[in-house]
């Protein structure tokens, strides 16, 4: 029997694989350190706190897009309000006895809406396994406990954060924000343009099937590793060739038992719950709210998140392997 839209039967649960830590020492060390926090402004920083003058008759910027940016860092590191990141800002350049101005909290307000955010990716010179996903972050509204008893209130308000996250390094390669409504495939072309290098796999969930996206990244040279649709069909087209690929591999790999499972671990389609690991860990370490009120500013905020967390994986990272084999699901 192959694929349809009527196979009912539920998937039958696999034993889960578990994992051992293999460089445990110097992950600790590496976890510690991401704590050991000394403030200061390196004299390259320093020199370029001012803005430069463009020569044009209009007021000019006092403070360059840098130092904007080192004062909403330290503010979304230390999940400070405006008024305290100033503060905050106001002691370092005091103890280190610099002659700097400090932006105040409504000059860190107006330039945080323009500010444009590299995300510090560093360059392994190896190929990228891109994974795509997104997840809800908050703007407004009543905590979680409070929405789980009395159900949720018309005032709670997401914005949506559309992430490709590089299973081989680590690095978060590509962030989109939008608001609630902004659909994922319509943001996918968006993440694979923002990757630049060597793409060799892309994976995410069925949402992302379409023959747009196959053959987007078709074009960048990689695998897709989207499971299609059940009844998904052959087409014509020449643009939907990758499709058809995969759609052909997972009828020859369908089983009425086990359904598309065999196909997952063979195409390695469980690599994609790094990035659902990589969204948790966003919500853990920056927040699982944002604490501007329009997209620009919001925008601004999560790519800033995005950043401390590459920055994080400078210290080190952890290095696992599985200690129990895969679901023998498929024999």
């Amino acid at each position: 029997m192959k694929r349809n839209k009527t196979t009912k039967e539920p998937k039958p649960k696999g034993k889960k694989t578990s994992y051992r830590t293999r460089n445990w020492k110097q992950y600790n060390t590496a976890l510690i350190n991401r704590g050991n926090i000394t403030l200061w402004i390196n004299p390259e920083v320093a020199a370029a706190w001012k803005a430069q003058s463009d020569g044009l008759p209009h007021k000019q910027k006092v403070y360059s897009d840098l130092a904007i940016e080192v004062v909403l860092s330290l503010k979304i590191l230390f999940k400070l309000p405006l008024r305290a990141a100033q503060g905050l800002a106001m002691a370092l350049i005091e103890a280190m006895k610099l002659d700097l101005p400090c932006p105040n909290y409504s000059t860190l307000s107006r330039r945080a809406k323009t500010l444009k955010i590299d995300l510090g990716v560093r360059k392994t010179g190896e190929p990228i396994h891109l994974l795509v996903d997104s997840t809800g972050v908050k703007v407004a509204g009543e905590g979680e406990w409070k929405t789980r008893k009395w159900k949720a209130e018309y005032r709670r308000t997401w914005i949506k954060v559309h992430l490709g996250l590089d299973r081989n390094s680590g690095q978060i390669m590509a962030a989109v924000v939008t608001d609630a409504k902004g659909g994922d495939p319509d943001h996918f072309p968006e993440i694979l343009d923002a990757v630049e290098g060597d793409i060799e796999k892309v994976g995410a969930d069925g949402i992302y099937d379409s023959i747009d996206n196959f053959d987007r990244i078709a074009k960048r040279g990689a695998i897709p590793i989207i499971p299609a649709r059940l009844g998904a069909i052959i087409h014509p087209e020449p643009e939907a060739a990758a499709r058809n690929l995969v759609v052909a591999e997972m009828e020859r790999l369908w089983d009425d038992e086990t359904h598309d499972a065999r196909w997952k671990v063979e195409s390695g389609y469980h690599a994609r719950s790094r990035i659902e690991s990589e969204m948790f860990r966003y919500k853990q370490v920056i927040g699982d709210s944002v604490s501007t009120k329009n997209l620009a500013s919001q925008t601004v905020e999560v790519l800033l998140g995005c950043r401390i967390l590459n920055r994080f994986l400078e210290f080190g990272r952890c290095e696992s392997y599985a200690i129990v084999s895969p679901s023998n699901l498929v024999t």
